[in-house]
């Protein structure tokens, strides 16, 4: 399983996770070397901490989880991701359109 885990995006986004229990799982897919791990908005700059000089990547979620934002608000959320610094952005699509 390790040589796979480095073509995995590991999320990391229930919306009930402390703190603790994120930098938890964000240590546990660095020390799994996971590609990525995926997290919620507002873990951004925590994954970035701990993911820093490491294999992993960041990636954030956008529109999760039902995508059902405008396109005007995703294009900005998208904009701040990159200005962030995010390695990586996993769109959710509109499933109704």
């Amino acid at each position: 399983m390790n040589e796979l885990n480095k073509y995995l995006d590991a999320a990391i986004l229930k919306p009930e996770f402390t703190r603790d229990e994120t930098i938890a799982a964000i240590k546990a897919c660095i020390e799994l070397k996971t590609f990525s791990v995926c997290v919620r908005p507002c873990d951004i700059e925590l994954a970035q901490e701990y993911c820093k000089d490491t294999e992993t990547a960041v990636c954030v979620v956008l529109g999760f989880p039902h995508g059902d934002q405008l396109t005007v608000s995703k294009a900005q959320e998208a904009r701040q991701y990159i200005e962030l610094g995010v390695d990586e952005i996993d769109m959710v699509a509109n499933y109704g359109w």
